[in-house]
C-alpha cells in the first residue's frame, strides 16, 4: 500500500509539474522602485528621469539577463500591461539601476505609472512588480503664473493665509512652492509634507528651489485655508562673510515667496 501511494503522489507530481498549462515563473521578485532615487516622487523636473529597482531571489547566484519596462498615463493603462508613455519591450540588460527614460516627451505636471519584469539567469521571465509613480514638475518658465509676494516689513518669521471655496473635491490638487526663506505649508491647518527646513539652500542671487505637494486628501468641499509659515534660515543679513560666497547681496530684503495650484484658490 505505501508503495503505491508513493507512486501515485509522484504521477500527481509529474503532472502538475510538466502540465503545458503551467508557466513557469523566475525565482527573481522585484522591489523597491525608484525614480531619480526617490520613492514615487513628485515634481521632478529631469525628462529623462532614471528608474533603479531592486532583485531578490533565494537562490544563490541568481541575476538579471533582460528587463521590459512599461510607463503609463493612468493605473488603469498600466494595469492592463499597455506603455502609452513608453514600453521599452525586451532590453537584454542586466541594468538595474538608473535607467534613462526613453518614451514620449513628457510635460510639465504630467503624472506616470510605471511596473517592471526581468529574465532571470535561466531566461525566465518574473512578474510584474508592484506600480510605481512619479509625476513632472514646472519644467518651463512660463508654467508659473503665479506672483511672488512678501511682507513689506522685514519681518523674521511672516505667517501668510488665504480662504477659498471648492464647489466640488478635485481629482487631483498639486501645489507648488519656492521661497526666499525656509517655510512650512499648511492646509485646513495640517502641514503637508515631512520635510525640515525646506527648501534646500541654493544660491539665493541666482535661483530658488521648490518643492512639490499632493494636497488632494487635505482639500474638503466648502471652505479650505492655505497658510505658509516661513522664517529667515541661511537667508539673513547676520551673516555677512557667507553673503560674499554663498548668499546674495540683497538678502536684507523681506522674505518671499511663490505659490502656483492646480486648482482655483482665487
Amino acid at each position: 500500500m505505501k508503495i503505491r501511494s508513493l507512486i501515485s503522489i509522484a504521477i500527481v507530481l509529474f503532472s502538475v509539474t510538466s502540465f503545458p498549462g503551467c508557466k513557469e515563473l523566475a525565482t527573481v521578485r522585484i522591489s523597491n522602485l525608484t525614480c531619480e532615487f526617490l520613492t514615487s516622487p513628485q515634481g521632478i523636473d529631469e525628462t529623462g528621469s532614471r528608474l533603479s529597482w531592486q532583485l531578490r531571489s533565494d537562490i544563490r547566484g541568481q541575476k538579471q539577463t533582460a528587463y521590459r519596462l512599461l510607463v503609463a498615463s493612468s493605473p488603469e493603462m498600466l494595469a492592463k500591461d499597455q506603455g502609452d508613455y513608453w514600453d521599452s519591450g525586451i532590453i537584454e540588460s542586466d541594468q538595474s539601476r538608473l535607467v534613462e527614460y526613453k518614451g514620449k516627451t513628457l510635460q510639465s505636471r504630467e503624472e506616470c505609472f510605471w511596473k517592471v519584469m526581468v529574465w532571470d539567469r535561466e531566461g525566465i521571465p518574473s512578474a510584474w512588480s508592484e506600480p510605481a509613480f512619479w509625476s513632472m514638475g514646472l519644467l518651463e518658465k512660463e508654467d508659473w503664473t503665479a506672483r511672488w509676494i512678501g511682507s513689506p516689513d522685514s519681518v523674521t518669521a511672516p505667517y501668510y493665509r488665504h480662504s477659498f471655496y471648492l464647489d466640488d473635491m478635485p481629482e487631483r490638487a498639486t501645489v507648488y512652492l519656492a521661497s526666499l526663506g525656509y517655510f512650512e505649508l499648511y492646509i485646513n491647518g495640517e502641514k503637508l509634507g515631512n520635510e525640515v527646513l525646506a527648501p534646500a539652500v541654493s544660491n539665493y542671487s541666482r535661483r530658488s528651489y521648490y518643492q512639490t505637494y499632493d494636497a488632494t486628501t487635505y482639500l474638503k468641499k466648502g471652505k479650505n485655508s492655505i497658510g505658509v509659515w516661513m522664517g529667515t534660515g541661511w537667508y539673513t543679513p547676520g551673516l555677512p562673510a557667507l553673503h560674499r560666497y554663498l548668499l546674495s547681496s540683497w538678502t536684507i530684503q523681506p522674505l518671499w515667496l511663490i505659490l502656483e495650484p492646480t486648482l482655483p484658490v482665487c
